[in-house]
């Protein structure tokens, strides 16, 4: 009887334990998962401080013409594009099956300018302006293929600015 007792309150109890030690290991492993995290963190703000050209994010890139020049070439990867580029506007696949990405930007540029003459009394004023107003526009769309191995096999791209 008393080893009955024994096995029952041991079972009672040793399984909660269990379960706190369980949960307690959990959370001193997350910790130090946050802690490897952050000193990655710190060590990649000080590696883009030292060396800012390597570590443009995609979604701050602009893209221009000599970006994709630069950056595209036949047999590029597709991560090397994405990183290079950011997401495309558009992915498809073409007739011969093969993988497409085409990236359309629109970009439009206003500038005003304002010179004039003005004559003012408390209450009462003169004012005579000349405003001129200038806007363009420049669109660029690139295509690119890929190939079966997940390569770029051709590339095109249009610009236009009107």
């Amino acid at each position: 009887m008393k080893k009955i007792l024994c096995l029952f309150i041991m079972s009672v109890f040793a399984i909660p334990a269990f379960a706190i030690t369980e949960t307690d290991e959990m959370q001193k492993a997350e910790l130090k998962y946050q802690k490897k995290i952050e000193k990655i963190k710190k060590k990649q703000q000080i590696k883009c401080l030292k060396h800012p050209e390597t570590c443009t994010p995609a979604q701050d890139t602009k893209i221009t013409l000599g970006v994709a020049q630069k950056n595209i070439k036949i047999g590029t990867s597709q991560d090397q594009v994405a990183l290079a580029l950011g997401s495309p506007n558009i992915v498809t696949t073409d007739s011969d099956g093969k993988e497409t990405w085409i990236y359309d930007k629109v970009s439009s540029v206003t500038s005003y300018n304002s010179s004039g003459f003005g004559v003012g009394i408390i209450l009462a004023g003169y004012a005579k302006d000349k405003e001129n107003t200038q806007s363009s526009q420049k669109t660029l769309t690139i295509v690119i293929k890929f190939d079966k191995t997940k390569k770029v096999e051709s590339f095109q791209y249009h610009m236009s600015s009107f």
